[in-house]
């Protein structure tokens, strides 16, 4: 439920949605942090596109076995961005 919700604020454009984006930059639901990241990567503020890389650098960067699905969908949503 929490996911889907942060999709749909995802596909609000606009400072609005950056700014509700960027708290679940921090989530520790990578899949909150994927979605927030790949709005945010869209961002006009140069610091929200900032904060995007740092997110997904930190996901990617997890090299935990567990992870391997978190990496795979960060990968996804570079792909989209």
């Amino acid at each position: 439920v929490r996911s889907a919700a942060v999709r749909a604020l995802a596909s609000v454009k606009g400072q609005e949605a950056a700014a509700l984006m960027r708290p679940f930059l921090d989530d520790a639901d990578p899949a909150l942090v994927v979605t927030a990241a790949s709005a945010l990567s869209n961002s006009l503020d140069a610091a929200d596109r900032e904060r995007a890389v740092d997110a997904f650098r930190k996901l990617i960067d997890d090299s935990r076995e567990q992870r391997a699905h978190t990496r795979a969908e960060v990968a996804r949503a570079l792909g989209r961005v």
